[in-house]
C-alpha cells in the first residue's frame, strides 16, 4: 500500500494551511448568527458558499488523515518498511490541531473528528510521543481521553513543565519527615514560580544528607501523602480503583494557594483519568 499523499508533505504548505484556516474559522465563529442561518438555509449565497466549501474541505482532509494514518499503521506493523514512513508525518499533528479547531464550527463534525482519531488511537498515541513538544501546545487532545493512551497522556504533561534553567538559583527546602506534605506545599506556595526553574535542593530536618538521591526520596514522599486516603485529596473511580479524581471539596479548601496550583491540577487530571 502506497501513501495517500505521493510526496512529503512540507512544513510551509501545512503553516500556509493553518494561516488561511485560522482567519476563516475565527470569522465564521464570530458571526454565528449568519452561520446559523446557513445551517437553516436561510442566509446569503454567497456566505453560504464559503461556509459550505470549507466544511467539504474539513471532511475531505480528515478522510485523507485517516488513511495516512491507516498507511502509516501498516507500514509501523510491517518492521522491514519502518524506515518507508516520510517526514511529512511530524506535520500530522498540526493538521489535525487545525481539524479540531474547524470541527467545533459544525453541527456532527466533532462527532466525525473524535470518531477517526478514536480509529487511529494508536497512531496517534505514537505521533504524540515521537513529535509532540513542549512549544505545540497539543492540549486540544486531552479533551477526550479515549483517544490516547496513558504513554502519550504522559508525555503531554510533561511537556506542561518548564524546561530547568541553569542561570536560576535553585530553591532549597528544609523538610521535617513528619509533616512533609503539609511543610512541602507551604514552601511551594510560597515560592515565585520563576525560582523553580532553577530546580530543588532539598534536605531533611535534622540529617545532613543532600543531592539528587535525597531529593526523589522527598518526591517519593509527598506523592504518596498526596495519594493517602486519609488526606483525601483525591477519591478513587467507583467503576475502576486504578484511577484517581481530584477531590472537589478539598481543593477548594486550599485556597489562594490553589491559584498556583493549575499545572499540578492539569497533571494529576491528565495521569488520572
Amino acid at each position: 500500500m502506497s501513501y495517500p499523499i505521493s510526496e512529503e508533505i512540507s512544513r510551509s504548505v501545512v503553516w500556509s494551511f493553518v494561516k488561511f484556516s485560522t482567519p476563516l474559522r475565527n470569522g465564521i465563529a464570530e458571526n454565528q448568527q449568519a452561520f446559523d442561518e446557513y445551517e437553516n438555509g436561510t442566509c446569503y449565497e454567497e456566505f453560504a458558499g464559503v461556509v459550505g466549501q470549507f466544511r467539504n474541505v474539513f471532511i475531505q482532509l480528515l478522510t485523507k488523515m485517516d488513511e495516512c494514518l491507516q498507511v502509516m499503521e501498516n507500514c509501523l506493523v510491517n518492521k522491514e518498511q519502518r524506515d518507508v514512513i516520510h517526514n511529512g508525518q511530524s506535520h500530522y499533528l498540526f493538521i489535525l490541531k487545525e481539524l479540531y479547531h474547524i470541527s467545533k464550527l459544525y453541527s456532527g463534525a466533532e462527532e466525525m473528528f473524535w470518531r477517526v482519531l478514536l480509529r487511529r488511537k494508536s497512531m496517534l498515541s505514537h505521533l504524540i510521543v515521537r513529535y509532540a513538544d513542549k512549544k505545540d501546545n497539543h492540549r486540544w487532545v486531552l479533551e477526550n481521553m479515549s483517544v490516547t493512551n496513558f504513554e502519550s497522556r504522559r508525555h503531554l504533561a510533561m511537556t506542561l513543565f518548564p524546561d530547568l534553567r541553569h542561570d536560576i538559583l535553585g530553591y532549597e527546602m528544609l523538610i521535617g519527615r513528619s509533616e512533609v506534605l503539609a511543610e512541602s506545599f507551604e514552601y511551594i506556595s510560597r515560592a515565585r514560580p520563576t525560582s523553580l526553574e532553577g530546580g530543588l535542593f532539598m534536605e531533611f530536618r535534622n540529617e545532613e544528607a543532600t543531592g539528587p538521591g535525597v531529593l526523589r526520596e522527598w518526591f517519593v514522599l509527598v506523592c504518596k501523602e498526596i495519594f493517602n486516603p486519609k488526606n483525601a485529596l483525591f477519591v478513587a473511580c467507583p467503576n475502576d480503583h486504578r484511577r484517581f479524581f481530584p477531590n472537589a471539596d478539598r481543593w477548594e479548601n486550599v485556597g489562594k494557594a490553589k491559584e498556583g496550583s493549575s499545572v499540578l491540577l492539569d497533571i494529576c487530571e491528565t495521569f488520572t483519568s
